[in-house]
């Protein structure tokens, strides 16, 4: 594994090698992001992935028997603990069961600036970071299956839209009933969508709030932790 984000052998392809390397930063990573977002309730998706648009992928897992435990352990915490206690990046953490508009919310209250939102979000909707967070989240409390007309009424949608959405493999069901793990996907999927189509209106100098995503209208966001 050393080395294996140094640079990408040619008879992968690309977006394989991505995820390889992904799967290799969780292994790396994942259990110090996760222990940074149970002191301090900041989600770990979000660690995860600006850890990356910082510090690019690791090169190989934490042995266990290593003194130093990997210095992303100490930077997750002093990270997560600044955005915790923060007087201002705080009110951030109301969104925090959605790592996506939780990110959203610390750029709008100062935090880096768009192009480090729009990379952060990206990672995390590309790569279902949104996962990494279900352990202290709360998202486990929650039923696995709601009804159509539940989905419809959690994504501000008709039961129509829902029904086509899953037609379309963006929601999964079972049966008459939607997947909840694949409501809250396609919910980063949708605001990630906002995201970049904002994004890409400001570097086209167009009004971003003229341009809307026509698949996937921006809606309600969604608070898994607290819905039933």
């Amino acid at each position: 594994m050393d080395g294996l984000c140094d640079e990408t052998p040619s008879l992968i392809p690309l977006r394989l090698f991505n995820d390889l390397a992904m799967v290799v930063t969780i292994a790396c990573i994942g259990q110090a992001a996760e222990n940074a977002q149970r002191v301090y309730g900041v989600p770990a998706s979000f660690l995860i992935a600006k850890y990356i648009t910082d510090h690019g992928y690791p090169h190989a897992p934490i042995k266990a028997e290593d003194d130093e435990r990997f210095p992303a352990e100490r930077t997750f915490l002093q990270e997560a603990e600044r955005l915790a206690t923060d007087i201002h990046l705080s009110a951030a953490l109301e969104l925090a069961a959605n790592p996506i508009a939780y990110a959203q919310r610390l750029w709008e209250l100062g935090f880096g600036d768009d192009m480090l939102l729009f990379d952060i979000a990206a990672r995390i909707a590309d790569c279902d970071l949104r996962d990494c967070d279900r352990r202290y989240d709360g998202a486990g409390e929650n039923p696995s299956c709601v009804s159509i007309d539940e989905a419809a009424s959690i994504l501000s949608e008709t039961p129509e839209r829902v029904r086509s959405l899953i037609e379309a493999g963006e929601l999964l069901a079972t049966q008459m009933d939607v997947v909840v793990h694949s409501l809250r996907h396609y919910e980063q999927r949708r605001l990630w969508r906002t995201i970049r189509n904002r994004h890409r209106s400001r570097q086209r100098g167009s009004d971003p709030e003229t341009e809307t995503d026509a698949v996937t209208p921006p809606g309600k966001l969604l608070s898994f932790a607290s819905s039933k």
